[in-house]
């Protein structure tokens, strides 16, 4: 297993993920960034405060 860290990007900059998470591998990371994003739209729809372009999963 290895740390992975999921990072959000939009227009107000970047909010890192400092922590990472253990997972499988880069496949789970990218499941995992994917389901974050959604969950994201569903708690925020189209008002997303921090404007956010995109989830990036990074070892």
């Amino acid at each position: 297993m290895a740390v992975f860290y999921v990072d959000l990007h939009g227009s107000d900059g970047e909010l890192r993920d400092d922590e990472g998470i253990e997972l499988h591998d880069l496949t789970s990371a990218r499941r995992l960034a994917t389901e974050a994003l959604g969950q994201i739209i569903i708690d925020n729809g189209f008002e997303d405060q921090y404007g956010l372009k995109s989830v990036r999963a990074t070892r």
